[in-house]
């Protein structure tokens, strides 16, 4: 006895042998769940890596942008002892600092940005290593972030 199903707002006529190949060719594959996944675990290493990072009682921008100026101001200041320069914190708000402060911060912020890699190389393994389709279904790739 022929099927009706809706496929992509159509209503179309299938035998059952038609109606269990379009499902089987529907259902999610090994490959394509770890694709996914590769690719919400490199979405959430680089959510967690801008996220910004607590140095002292501040929070830190930690953006590629601003890693790039943090390193030009301590080149800067490399070059004129005693200053202090303007950093702007992840609140909009901005401080002057000296040398030993950029310098704690840049530990600071390389330590954070490292711990990501480390996450996202930590989940890339675990993906890799996944064996079936229902394993791949339930990995969770929001855990073992750094805060």
């Amino acid at each position: 006895m022929p099927l009706w199903k809706m496929v992509n707002g159509v209503r179309v006529q299938m035998t059952p042998a038609e109606e269990a190949q379009f499902e089987a060719d529907r259902a999610p594959t090994l490959a394509g769940l770890q694709r996914s996944l590769r690719t919400a675990v490199r979405e959430r290493r680089l959510a967690c890596e801008n996220a910004g990072v607590t140095v002292g009682q501040n929070v830190v921008e930690t953006t590629a942008e601003f890693r790039q100026q943090l390193r030009d101001l301590r080149d800067w200041v490399g070059d004129n002892p005693g200053q202090q320069v303007p950093v702007r914190l992840a609140n909009g708000r901005v401080v002057r600092v000296a040398a030993a402060a950029l310098a704690v911060a840049a530990q600071a912020i390389s330590a954070h940005i490292r711990a990501c890699l480390e996450a996202e190389a930590t989940h890339l393994e675990a993906i890799a290593d996944l064996a079936d389709v229902a394993s791949a279904q339930a990995y969770d790739v929001t855990t073992g972030w750094p805060a």
